[in-house]
């Protein structure tokens, strides 16, 4: 028996080799499905850069171990069309740090007032992990989740802010600033 299956366990090496594994696919699957987006080069295509931020989270049943605080920072990348890469890192409702790494798309309905637009991303969810692997959906044991949100957006200028419907948990509110 070797040191690190004496020392770890052959189940905790097992594990961190399949979320290595699933890490490595999850990132193979969005990198496609980025570069799918672009119909042309992205160092020919012109975008956006926006910085996020969202300091807390609402969530529709209160309880004594949810943070409020989470402390979202985030980068996305939208193209002219409107698609958008990005990514944030938060603390999630139970304190856990946790990131989430997406592909989107932003549209300006002609049922919503002008400044009114809808956003949808799906990605990976990282970070939600024992005990509190299941508050999430789909969730694998090594707290890497697919996730789809939708989002209500007001565009001022170069500002932004975003109503994102967490499910059943809660609702956050994003600021948003286009470098």
């Amino acid at each position: 028996m070797s040191f690190s299956s004496t020392c770890l366990g052959s189940r905790t090496i097992r594990s961190t080799l399949s979320a290595r594994r699933l890490a490595l696919l999850c990132s193979v699957v969005l990198s496609a499905v980025v570069s799918s987006v672009s119909t042309r080069s992205a160092v020919a295509d012109s975008g956006t850069l926006t910085l996020k931020f969202g300091p807390g989270v609402y969530h529709w049943s209160s309880s004594p171990e949810h943070n409020n605080r989470t402390w979202l920072v985030g980068a996305a990348w939208e193209y002219p069309s409107g698609w958008n890469v990005g990514g944030a890192a938060f603390r999630n409702s139970f304190g856990q740090p946790s990131q989430y790494l997406y592909v989107g798309k932003r549209w300006f309905p002609a049922a919503l007032p002008d400044p009114l637009y809808l956003n949808v991303t799906g990605g990976l969810l990282f970070g939600y992990k024992e005990p509190y692997r299941n508050k999430i959906p789909l969730n694998h044991s090594s707290g890497i989740a697919p996730a789809v949100l939708p989002a209500l957006g007001y565009q001022h200028k170069r500002s932004n802010v975003q109503l994102i419907p967490l499910g059943t948990a809660g609702v956050i509110m994003t600021f948003g600033l286009d470098i």
